[in-house]
């Protein structure tokens, strides 16, 4: 099913068809289904891209981590902020997925606060798509990410 996502005509028939995969997909499908997602129009359609990203939250494998931060630092919205809240549902023993997030949240916020409209109105985009995943994966409602750094130090 994974390959035929390339003849889908628009990002909502895409959504369908993720949504779909990720409820009865496996995780043998998640190699097909990260490469549909990184090259399926990605640098000429965000929406499609934003509307395949919640699958791999569903399907959880690994790989996606290093694409989905990629997605994050891309300037398109609709995917980074698909991305950041798919990174919510990363949680890992290690957790590595968790000091990255806020890293980049405190990038952005920092960006937020500067004088380019571009970057205040992508700060307010994405804000809510970090607390909710940074709440996910600790437990706890931030509301900035200088508390979510400190929260990181203790």
């Amino acid at each position: 099913m994974v390959g035929a996502l390339r003849f889908l005509p628009d990002a909502a028939a895409l959504e369908a068809a993720g949504r779909a995969l990720g409820e009865h997909g496996s995780a043998a499908e998640f190699p097909a289904l990260l490469k549909a997602v990184r090259y399926y129009r990605s640098r000429r359609d965000p929406a499609a891209v934003a509307a395949l990203v919640p699958t791999l939250g569903q399907i959880r494998g690994k790989k996606a981590v290093p694409f989905l931060f990629d997605l994050v630092r891309r300037k398109e919205v609709a995917p980074a902020v698909a991305a950041i809240r798919v990174l919510g549902y990363y949680r890992e023993p290690s957790d590595k997925v968790t000091p990255k997030l806020v890293s980049l949240m405190s990038r952005a916020e920092s960006a937020g606060r500067g004088t380019r409209l571009e970057d205040r109105e992508r700060w307010l985009e994405l804000k809510p798509a970090y607390f909710e995943a940074l709440e996910r994966l600790t437990g706890r409602a931030f509301v900035s990410a200088a508390e979510a750094k400190a929260w990181l130090r203790r």
